[in-house]
């Protein structure tokens, strides 16, 4: 008996198995061919989804950065709403937990040698984080002259010492963004 699934349970079904193929086997060693076998559609259907791989890596890379905005988000949520140098802090400890937490995925989606431009999902963190340095200028938490150059560097320097720290437990991520956030702050200063 054929199950017959939602256009919207299909889209999930091949963005999960997706992700679990990159991870699995690599981005660039995926093909089509190797997604629609493991999801068991002709690949006519694969194209009824997603205009190409790349189309499909894209989709994957947003609802990643749709995650990782909505937990840093909300652990800025839970600071006071004049607490600025908490939710920098926020932020930080936010960003820790949502990459420690999806490592695999991160590594998949951002570090594998096929390229596909992503500069617009990081440009969504980066003007959210715009946005929260504006704000803390707005009520004088602090001052800051070019807050795009800011959130620029505190994205980009996250990122970067996540990247490439040698341990990947909790607590030494915890470490360097604790490290970082005091950088932050006196940039911020």
């Amino acid at each position: 008996m054929k199950v017959t699934k939602t256009y919207d349970e299909r889209h999930a079904e091949i963005l999960e198995i997706s992700l679990q193929l990159f991870i699995k086997q690599g981005m660039k060693e995926t093909t089509v061919n190797d997604i629609v076998k493991a999801v068991n559609i002709a690949k006519g259907t694969f194209y009824h989804y997603f205009e190409s791989k790349d189309d499909l890596i894209l989709m994957l890379r947003a609802n990643y950065m749709r995650g990782f905005l909505a937990l840093t988000a909300d652990y800025i949520a839970q600071c006071k709403s004049s607490d600025w140098h908490g939710k920098i802090h926020a932020w930080c400890m936010g960003s820790i937990q949502h990459y420690y937490d999806h490592k695999e995925e991160h590594d998949a989606l951002f570090h594998q040698n096929h390229h596909v431009e992503d500069r617009q999902d990081r440009t969504t963190i980066v003007r959210f984080l715009e946005s929260l340095i504006i704000e803390g200028n707005d009520v004088k938490a602090w001052q800051v002259e070019s807050p795009d150059l800011a959130a620029l560097l505190i994205y980009h320097g996250m990122h970067l010492a996540l990247d490439e720290c040698k341990n990947d437990d909790f607590d030494s991520l915890k470490e360097i963004a604790e490290r970082f956030y005091q950088l932050f702050i006196k940039m911020l200063a």
